[in-house]
């Protein structure tokens, strides 16, 4: 029994996996309305049912079924869109684990507070560095292996929370570090690739800014994601619960560069290599038309490339013909799908209309302000990943 997960989507807060929630699950199992908001989190009743669980057994005294309702309301909240910072400060109260507190961390940053996000991350790190993490009573820390996960979900953590902050060369020099750390420690290196080809993109961008007249090459990020592509398939990813999702994305950041190269043809090799492994997903689970959306538009973005513009707009139109976007990996997604037909219209005799009527929706798509500015594709890639998730 665990929250569905109802798209391939790293929207998730890591807290369904730990033992706070496991060692409840007999418990709560005796209530089906908490079965049923949990398989389908996006039900209008879903979260009625889970307060009234937290109601029932707050009465009769079970302070460990009581986080376990928390931590579970959090990430049905994820899911919807909604907020769950005030339900993850009740838990972190009741509960005061560090997994706890990076799922906190990843809320704030998905809010776009990014500094209180990194103050967060950083505070795990410190408890780490005076050796006072196994002080709490979660089992989810009581060994080697899961502590070294918890620190490197914590360095990546912040490492994301401060690449959204950086404003000068100097910042992104700084954030090089806690990535480059973690690609030596963890285990399944392949993990740290993603944000590592993103770092580097949001350098060249910023030192673009700087020397306008020099063309700023994005190979090192592409070298990134190859490599990290090349290690998931070596280590039999397919046995991993997030590898499908993990080489698509990597696939769909390859695409994206190659064309920024205009290489066209590689380019749509990965872009339909990303939607191949995402329609293979759909087979194991339920997986939502939305969930394209990012592989769809860039397989469009190489046929508009090419002078396939009918081909391009059909494929455009199946990318954002999806339900409103929920979560913020949602709506960065649909933003840029919408921009890229914008594009494809800006380059077409008199739909210059159409072009402006499309911004215009991207535009109005609501998103944290400190996300408005994020336009480059990559930020939809970028991974505040958290222990659970390996």
């Amino acid at each position: 029994m665990t929250v569905r997960r109802t798209y391939a989507t790293w929207c998730h807060l890591g807290l369904q996996n730990s033992s706070l929630v496991q060692n409840s699950f007999a418990s709560l199992q005796q209530l089906p309305d908490v079965t049923q908001a949990l398989e389908n989190p996006l039900e209008s009743n879903a979260l009625e049912s889970l307060h009234r669980a937290y109601d029932i057994f707050e009465h009769i005294g079970g302070k460990e079924v009581v986080a376990a309702i928390l931590a579970l309301t959090a990430e049905v909240q994820i899911r919807r869109g909604e907020s769950p910072i005030s339900t993850l400060q009740q838990l972190l109260q009741q509960e005061p684990s560090t997994l706890v507190q990076l799922a906190l961390a990843k809320s704030y940053w998905m809010q776009g507070d990014f500094a209180h996000a990194a103050n967060l991350c950083q505070q795990v790190l410190d408890h780490d560095d005076d050796d006072d993490d196994n002080n709490n009573n979660n089992n989810d820390y009581n060994n080697d292996n899961t502590t070294k996960d918890v620190m490197l979900a914590a360095r990546n953590g912040y490492a994301v929370s401060q690449l959204l902050q950086a404003s000068t060369l100097d910042d992104l020099f700084v954030v090089r570090d806690p990535f480059r750390r973690n690609a030596m420690h963890h285990t399944q290196w392949g993990v740290t690739a993603m944000n590592m080809g993103v770092a580097h993109v949001v350098y060249a961008d910023l030192l673009s800014q700087h020397r306008p007249d020099t063309d700023i090459p994005i190979d090192s990020a592409l070298r990134e994601w190859k490599q990290g592509l090349t290690w998931w398939k070596k280590h039999s990813a397919k046995k991993h619960n997030m590898a499908l999702l993990v080489q698509s994305q990597l696939q769909a950041n390859m695409a994206w560069g190659l064309l920024q190269l205009q290489e066209i043809e590689q380019a749509s090799k990965y872009a339909h290599d990303s939607l191949k492994l995402l329609e293979q997903q759909q087979k194991h689970e339920y997986v939502s038309n939305i969930a394209l959306t990012i592989p769809l538009t860039l397989v469009a973005q190489c046929y508009h490339k090419s002078g396939g513009a009918v081909t391009a707009e059909g494929l455009l139109q199946t990318a954002i013909s999806v339900p409103p976007p929920r979560t913020l990996v949602e709506k960065l997604q649909l933003r840029y799908a919408l921009r890229a037909y914008a594009a494809l219209c800006q380059d077409w005799d008199k739909r210059g209309g159409d072009a402006e009527r499309l911004t215009a929706q991207a535009d109005e798509i609501e998103l944290p302000e400190a996300w408005r500015s994020k336009d480059s594709f990559v930020y939809t890639s970028l991974w505040f990943w958290l222990p659970s998730d390996w």
